[in-house]
């Protein structure tokens, strides 16, 4: 066999390049919405499931004085990018928290139509293209500790109004044109007025992307006199600009939610809603 200097090449490169490293494939987005719930005290094992996390952006729901104080000292080596708003009411539920490995544009926070909670806006570059996020936290159930089933499921119909009210502002800032992802605790299962609107929007369920039976993991947990409430309630949509490559529910119980964590990655060919 005859050597040349592009044979020998190629082989030194195949040797000291490990398999897929130079590979086009782009990389993966991986997001993550935690409500880690205003009365925490666990927030040791509430740090330490975000770091586990490891997602490029984290979106928070219910964070207070205390915790986003923490936040800052203990995850600044892995989260550069940090910023906390809310409208500053009379709810201890009300704040947002955004943890970023990547540069926040755009970081808006957008007031309620009612009384809860609004939303948070802010866009990522992620391999050169800009994505756009959307913060969420529609309308609890109640603010009185339900005592059974049936009761729960009652103030679940007592919300649909509001939630469609809700969403109904969140998708009017939403550019169907920019890849879009929304996150959050929608306090609503799947099937009811806020998520179907998403998914009658053209927006994807991340998790029952690639799960079977989706509405038999829950991401909150609430304790009742007979039993415990167990809800999928927390989501990540995104928009025809991606495909889910996976999403996962961490069994840490820090909060009353779990974390939520998807990857997605950008595709060349999408429909526009």
């Amino acid at each position: 066999m005859q050597w040349t200097w592009n044979t020998l090449l190629t082989l030194l490169i195949a040797i000291a390049v490990p398999q897929g490293a130079l590979s086009d494939e782009p990389k993966a987005l991986s997001i993550a919405t935690y409500n880690i719930c205003w009365g925490n005290v666990n927030l040791p094992l509430m740090l330490e499931t975000i770091r586990q996390a490891d997602a490029d952006v984290v979106c928070l729901q219910e964070t207070t004085a205390r915790s986003e104080v923490l936040l800052r000292q203990q995850l600044k080596d892995v989260y550069p990018n940090i910023r906390f708003s809310g409208h500053n009411g009379p709810y201890a539920a009300e704040r947002f928290g955004v943890l970023s490995k990547l540069r926040l544009a755009k970081y808006r926070f957008h007031w309620p139509p009612r009384r809860f909670f609004g939303f948070v806006t802010f866009s990522v570059s992620h391999n050169s293209q800009a994505v756009n996020i959307v913060n969420v936290h529609l309308a609890p159930f109640t603010l009185q500790r339900p005592r059974s089933i049936g009761q729960l499921m009652q103030q679940l119909s007592n919300t649909e109004l509001q939630h469609k009210e809700e969403i109904e502002a969140v998708i009017q800032f939403v550019d169907t044109k920019t890849p879009t992802i929304l996150a959050g605790d929608f306090n609503s299962m799947t099937g009811f007025a806020a998520p179907r609107r998403l998914q009658d929007a053209g927006f994807t369920d991340s998790f029952a992307a690639v799960t079977e039976s989706p509405a038999k993991h829950p991401t909150w947990f609430w304790p009742l006199r007979t039993g415990t409430a167990q809800l999928r309630i927390d989501y990540i949509f995104h928009s025809p600009h991606f495909q889910t490559v996976s999403s996962h529910i961490d069994p840490a119980n820090a909060s009353d939610h779990r974390l939520l964590l998807s990857k997605v990655k950008l595709v060349s060919d999408h429909s526009t809603p």
